[in-house]
């Protein structure tokens, strides 16, 4: 027999949830491409796993079989990743990380470090921000070890690694002052019109993604999100942010609007590395973080 542990694990996750969609969901990936992954596991197997006949999610025989089978190996693995984190916990050692400097240290970056300290108490983290360019090419040519940042579908990071940590979706934010304070809902049109403002990145500004087809009567660039938010505080111009809380900034004077419904700016917070760093193995073990953060912490609520 030959199968893709990986796909084994998706299998099992499906039996864990009992549903496609909820696996996917807590998998990261779309239920189309569990689906998939799925099915190329029964392929290899030569034998299907779950039965198709009805609405119902039904293993056949062979799938419980199978998943008896599995379920051992799987818990085997995750004893022994725990016992490999015991014994690397013992060890002293230093990471760089970096991060893309839109993120608010205090909301995203320290509670997540704090995290990474907890599971290895011993081991010293330099923290370096940087434009999102420069935090992949240090990745690549290996100045910094792992980075913190927001990932989307147009980013080129397909030598690298990335883990999910946080799923964020943006929204419209102005200041108290700006006529759009007192509105409930805004459209296209409403953004057309009306001048942006975007954190500056290296390269000048971004061609790709959500932001390249962005509208706006007028385009502004902020160097940070310090800067961007300060700036959006005199009333003049709109953003367009991945939703956190910023109630530990105290009284920023920001209020949020959902974008209009044919507009989506989902960005996913992760960790990512390559995949030939030393500390490779170690970092692979960060994804339990998305259960930490999802929904249990401020920045999970999706408030401004």
């Amino acid at each position: 027999m030959s199968a893709d542990f990986n796909r084994c694990v998706y299998f099992l996750t499906v039996c864990h949830w009992g549903s496609v969609s909820k696996a996917a969901e807590k998998l990261y990936i779309s239920p189309q491409a569990l689906n998939r992954q799925i099915r190329l596991l029964e392929s290899e197997l030569g034998k299907p796993l779950f039965s198709r006949s009805t609405r119902k999610l039904t293993l056949t025989e062979f799938g419980i079989f199978f998943k008896e089978q599995m379920q051992p190996v799987y818990n085997a693995f995750i004893s022994a990743c725990q016992e490999i984190e015991n014994y690397t916990n013992n060890e002293e050692s230093s990471i760089t990380m970096g991060f893309f400097h839109g993120l608010l240290n205090q909301q995203l970056v320290l509670p997540i470090v704090e995290e990474i300290k907890a599971l290895r108490p011993r081991l010293q983290i330099e923290l370096v921000s940087n434009d999102l360019e420069d935090v992949y090419d240090a990745l690549r040519e290996n100045k910094q070890d792992i980075a913190l940042t927001y990932v989307s579908a147009s980013d080129d990071i397909e030598d690298l690694v990335a883990i999910p940590i946080l799923k964020l979706q943006s929204k419209v934010v102005v200041s108290r002052n700006h006529p759009w304070a007192s509105k409930e809902h805004i459209t296209a049109e409403d953004m057309a019109s009306h001048p942006v403002l975007l954190i500056s990145r290296k390269n000048g500004p971004d061609k790709r993604g959500f932001y390249a087809e962005l509208k706006a009567s007028s385009y502004h660039y902020a160097k940070d999100t310090i800067a961007l938010i300060a700036q959006l505080c005199m009333g003049q111009y709109y953003a367009v942010m991945p939703t956190i809380d910023m109630n530990e900034l105290g009284d920023s004077g920001l209020v949020s609007i959902p974008l209009p419904e044919d507009m989506d700016a989902s960005f996913t917070l992760s960790f990512v590395y390559s995949p030939d760093n030393p500390h490779a193995e170690f970092f692979s073990q960060l994804g339990f973080l998305h259960k930490k953060f999802d929904g249990k912490y401020p920045i999970a609520q999706g408030k401004i």
